[in-house]
């Protein structure tokens, strides 16, 4: 319980590359101390990623990403970890909203709607749910006041995810077809 000595402990465990069984041991060890220290959030973002790695995804869920929340929505790395964990232990509904939140934080890193498009593309969502989707972010260019750089290319390729239609857009064709 000794606050110096943990946080030793963990800066010499971050330098070296743990795997297997010295990375589990190491989680316990850090895990104990932040149950006792529930303020330690940097010790929490460490177990965050130790647990994608091991992987403990129901840990991730249950454990740390309600501490973390602010955190995963403002890096794109740990909503990308939270995604793949909500997926993994079957709550998609709730890594989708995930990913959505962190558009809505920052509609202007066009990689999270990269992201959307993935996701929604390894997802089997019924139609509905693209309805809704589509619905949400279509518009006209000139409307929106949030700079949505690719809106186009989303907006064609979630209405190509709705329709089934997996050729692409007109743009992607036109440059496939170039020599």
């Amino acid at each position: 319980n000794d606050p110096e000595g943990i946080d030793l402990f963990a800066e010499l465990t971050s330098e070296n590359k743990l795997k297997g069984d010295d990375l589990l041991t190491t989680y316990q060890i850090l895990s104990d101390f932040v149950v006792r220290n529930p303020d330690r959030q940097d010790l929490r973002e460490r177990l965050f990623e130790m647990a994608y790695q091991i992987p403990l995804y129901g840990e991730m869920v249950e454990t740390h990403l309600p501490r973390l929340r602010e955190k995963v929505l403002e890096s794109p790395d740990y909503t990308d970890m939270a995604v793949v964990a909500y997926r993994a232990v079957s709550r998609v509904e709730e890594g989708l909203q995930l990913l959505l939140e962190s558009i809505d934080r920052h509609p202007q890193i066009v990689i999270r709607y990269e992201d959307l498009i993935q996701f929604l593309d390894e997802q089997e969502l019924n139609a509905v749910d693209l309805a809704n989707l589509y619905s949400r972010f279509s518009h006209e260019m000139g409307e929106s006041e949030t700079p949505r750089a690719e809106g186009a290319l989303i907006d064609q390729q979630l209405r190509n995810l709705a329709t089934g239609d997996d050729s692409g857009t007109a743009l992607e064709r036109e440059m496939e077809d170039e020599p």
